[in-house]
């Protein structure tokens, strides 16, 4: 299946995606985003003494949107170049870099493989938990996960 070219809807829900993405317009993007082919990227846990390290991988080429930060929250970029959406503009970061990043959602695509962590400060070691800690859903992630679910 990892091998199929896109059919002509995919390939139009990926164009849609990158405009509304390029544009800002986030939850646009993710509309169409959930509508492709996914890829997967590795997401690791590192705990320590009331904090938790969350740890992506994002191979190079990988257009990643994510949920909403509730709150600002530590970033490492350790490995990589990636262009990021944050604030309303789009900037490239290249690490390594340590930077506090703001509330709200981001978009990225990773010009090469790629290793982000979070640092976030709880005592929780439940990595579903600590999603529903730190970020919110969007309303169309959710409907997808509960479609995947049926």
């Amino acid at each position: 299946m990892e091998n199929q070219p896109l059919d002509i809807a995919d390939r139009m829900h990926l164009s849609l995606m990158l405009d509304a993405a390029n544009s800002g317009d986030l939850e646009a993007a993710e509309r169409h985003g959930l509508r492709v082919l996914k890829s997967e990227c590795k997401v690791f846990h590192h705990f320590g003494p009331r904090f938790v390290i969350r740890e992506m991988h994002i191979p190079a080429g990988t257009f990643v949107i994510g949920h909403a930060h509730k709150q600002p929250l530590a970033n490492m970029l350790v490995k990589g170049l990636i262009r990021v959406f944050s604030a309303g503009c789009w900037s490239t970061m290249e690490a390594p870099l340590f930077f506090v990043g703001s509330p709200g959602r981001k978009a990225a695509f990773a010009l090469t493989d790629t290793i982000w962590q979070n640092i976030l400060v709880t005592d929780e070691r439940d990595p579903a938990k600590i999603e529903q800690i730190f970020v919110t859903h969007s309303d169309e992630w959710l409907a997808a996960q509960k479609h995947k679910g049926e």
